[in-house]
């Protein structure tokens, strides 16, 4: 084990999840640490930043899972902005540093990971990840997209970023999969029909984002 891991499971060994691989716990470490000292943030309501609100009034869903929720501002609106009734987030570190937002007591939070979601089949309309799927370890990007394909029955509304996070924890980019859209496409085409609302697929993993709705096939 190396130093950064041997150091960081001692200090944090609290939050090791015993149904999580050693890479996962590593990874959640790293973001628990981030939070807690201020590295990376968790507050930045990425919906709202790419302009998905007047999406998700068009579609005017009524269930929701937000992966990668952070602090649950987003999770919060879509309760009290847009009327859904049935709002779940997870997240792997913010829940568990009791950082999220929860008004009314309305949304059920999870402390997971992407690629194994805590929901039964066809639990909810939509499952929402706006810049997050960068975030994930490579190996496991496609069990995560057979996640989201099995938990949800019409979509997936989703933002990606092509380039590196300026947050960094010990020397590790918190951009873990970085990629071009037509990667992207790739992978998500076997499960959806993918549409680019906004985009340049033609960039590589060097820069730019994608604004990205997936319909069941």
């Amino acid at each position: 084990m190396s130093i950064w891991n041997y150091n960081n499971q001692l200090t944090y060994s609290k939050f090791l999840k015993e149904n999580f691989s050693e890479e996962s716990n590593q990874e959640r470490i790293k973001y628990i640490k981030g939070f807690q000292e201020r590295l990376s943030t968790c507050d930045r309501n990425w919906a709202r930043r790419c302009g998905f609100y007047p999406l998700i009034k068009e579609y005017n869903f009524k269930s929701a899972l937000d992966v990668g929720c952070g602090d649950g501002t987003f999770c919060c609106d879509l309760v009290h902005l847009f009327g859904c009734e049935k709002v779940y987030g997870l997240d792997i570190a913010s829940v568990v540093l009791n950082m999220v937002k929860n008004i009314d007591n309305q949304i059920i939070y999870f402390d997971g990971e992407a690629k194994a979601l805590p929901l039964d089949d066809n639990s909810v309309e939509f499952v929402t990840a706006f810049d997050v799927l960068e975030h994930i370890l490579p190996q496991d990007v496609e069990k995560t997209i057979q996640e989201f394909d099995r938990v949800s029955t019409k979509g997936l509304m989703l933002s990606i970023s092509h380039r590196l996070s300026g947050e960094i924890v010990d020397g590790s980019n918190l951009h873990m999969c970085v990629k071009p859209f037509k990667w992207w496409k790739e992978k998500l085409s076997r499960y959806f029909e993918v549409e680019l609302l906004v985009g340049m697929p033609e960039l590589g993993a060097s820069g730019g984002d994608s604004k990205i709705i997936c319909l069941k096939n």
